[in-house]
């Protein structure tokens, strides 16, 4: 807890502004404006439910980019977290700190019932302390401590390492009590959070190594926890809950296809997050971090586990357990685009696969000569140096740059617009963003400090594509985007493949027709045309383009012009042409 400390230090980052917007709207009239166009307070996980007349609306009133799919549904039911940001909202609304402190405090709770897990999985008490120090550590966390609306996956992680104690009880003593507490805490696990079904991966893996009981009985161990997953899905779908047509989400229910067509790639990065890809990432900025050096560390830490479990997956059944639980694990996180913080519950496996890798070499080193002795040397003093010397700087500087490094130096609120009473009716008018998430936020961010919002804020394309900005009239502005939009995985988020757009095809907004012009191959935005109702030097209308840093003024070329933005970005002394 101490080395996530920065934390507290962090202001709110993406949905976080969402949901405060959701929650205070329930408190305040003021807000009832934004109230209105979203879905009610209390469903914070709902983005689109999957209702084309409800996401026409969002979308119409730029609450959902232009381009969103009309039946579009990324929706998440988690009960638990709900609770916790209730309680932060009723106490302290205002004091972004102590909702930071609350998550760290969950995260304390999640590192000591691990420490426990680990205590109870593992007969060796000073390898089962090793494990708990990497898991502790582990920079993967830094996300869901330092995101306050990403708090379900801390809380998904204690109740997941109660249930595996309890399944633990139940099968080594025959707890009546524990045999019922297992798959109650399996209940509140997914109800925290989706990636609580990799709880499931354990239950098997126990069935299959530490189990003692005939075969029928193991698989039967498995059933109780199995059947309350079971029920859980087909309550969650009935609900309307789930993700189709995102290209961030698929949901294995409802698009099995695309899942198993995506799940090689996702399965191996999430193993490439746990191997140390991530602590290189978070310090790519630096210049002695080559370019191929972050995906060469994974590659030797990973080959040194697969050679222990090649060694003595047969014989230990500890190193069994750990790499059936590890191999299953990421198998449901592959329905999100990977990202490290998804890692809670699997990643208990693959700190205790990296912690036995290091006592194993360690303790047979004596033994070791020639080039084996330096080939092992050079995967411990790897396994060493990025599990417990660079992860927990790169943990502690992780929790820090949330809502900086994450989503480019935090959400930023267009402040070169300064304050004015009057653009609650009037329009903002982006350009280019970095992605879509960030400029979708600038309006919650604005509210959040207290300064004018928009009527509406539109968003005409976003990415670090070269981008054309070319004035056809009076009205109309086009964008041409080199490669076409929505090859970035957080604009695909909200149409993703297997959507394509029409020549042609025109989408009606509050303020503007979009005319898809040009097509890619595969049905992405190419050239796009924007038609305002009103003339394009309205008063009414504001400019603004991402130079890189932050939001400057656009200013618009003359009819006929065109302005080049090189990599979605707008210089203060444009090329024009």
């Amino acid at each position: 807890m101490l080395v996530a400390v920065p934390a507290l230090s962090v202001d709110m980052a993406a949905d976080d502004y969402k949901f405060r917007d959701y929650f205070l709207s329930a408190q305040k009239e003021h807000l009832s404006w934004y109230q209105t166009r979203n879905p009610p307070w209390y469903l914070t996980g709902v983005m689109a439910d999957g209702d084309a007349e409800t996401t026409k609306f969002l979308r119409y009133h730029s609450i959902l980019p232009w381009w969103t799919w009309p039946n579009m549904r990324v929706a998440f039911a988690r009960l638990l977290p709900f609770l916790t940001w209730v309680l932060d909202y009723a106490l302290w609304p205002n004091t972004i700190w102590l909702m930071h402190l609350h998550s760290l405090l969950w995260y304390g709770i999640a590192c000591l019932l691990a420490g426990l897990f680990f205590r109870r999985f593992c007969s060796d008490p000073s390898l089962a302390l090793l494990m708990a120090l990497l898991y502790s550590v582990d920079d993967m966390h830094a996300l869901p401590i330092g995101w306050i609306s990403n708090r379900g996956g801390l809380i998904a992680t204690c109740f997941a390492c109660l249930a595996l104690l309890a399944h633990h009880r139940w099968r080594r003593q025959g707890s009546i009590l524990a045999a019922c507490l297992a798959p109650l805490c399996v209940l509140l696990t997914v109800l925290s959070s989706e990636l609580g079904v990799c709880t499931l991966a354990f239950i098997v893996a126990y069935a299959f190594s530490f189990d003692r009981a005939g075969l029928r009985a193991r698989i039967a161990s498995v059933l109780p926890s199995l059947l309350v997953v079971g029920i859980w899905r087909i309550v969650y779908t009935a609900l309307g809950y789930g993700s189709v047509a995102s290209g961030f989400y698929i949901d294995p229910v409802r698009q099995p296809l695309v899942f198993l067509l995506e799940w090689p790639q996702r399965h191996a990065t999430y193993f490439a997050f746990q191997f140390g890809l991530s602590r290189w990432l978070l310090f790519s900025s630096f210049e002695f971090v080559g370019k191929q050096l972050p995906y060469l560390i994974p590659l030797i830490i990973g080959g040194g586990v697969v050679w222990l479990i090649v060694k003595r997956v047969s014989r230990d059944v500890e190193i069994r357990f750990w790499t059936i639980a590890f191999a299953l694990g990421p198998i449901p996180l592959a329905s999100a685009m990977p990202t490290d913080q998804t890692m809670m519950i699997a990643g208990l496996a693959g700190s205790a696969l990296v912690a036995h890798l290091i006592a194993s070499i360690c303790r047979s080193w004596p033994a070791i000569s020639g080039w084996r002795r330096i080939t092992a040397g050079v995967v411990v003093g790897l396994a060493i140096s990025i599990n417990l010397i660079v992860s927990p700087v790169a943990l502690a500087r992780g929790t820090y740059l949330v809502g900086r490094t994450y989503v480019y130096l935090g959400f930023l609120p267009a402040t070169v617009l300064g304050y004015d009473d009057n653009y609650k009716n009037e329009q903002l008018v982006i350009i280019n963003g970095p992605d879509a998430v960030h400029a979708l936020m600038i309006q919650h961010r604005r509210r959040v400090l207290a300064m004018p919002v928009f009527r509406n804020a539109w968003l005409l394309g976003s990415g670090e594509q070269d981008v054309e900005v070319k004035r056809i009239d009076e009205h109309t502005l086009q964008l041409s985007a080199r490669g076409g939009y929505l090859a970035d995985t957080l604009a695909a988020h909200f149409r993703g493949p297997g959507h394509p757009f029409v020549s042609g095809e025109t989408i009606r907004l509050e303020a503007l027709t979009v005319t898809l012009v040009e097509i890619t191959i595969d049905g992405r935005p190419l050239v796009v045309r924007f038609r305002f109702d009103a003339p394009l030097t309205d008063q009414r209308f504001h400019y603004l383009a991402w130079d890189g840093d932050d939001y400057v003024l656009f200013d618009l070329p003359e009819v006929g012009g065109t302005v080049y933005l090189p990599e979605g970005r707008y210089s203060s002394k444009p090329r024009n042409r």
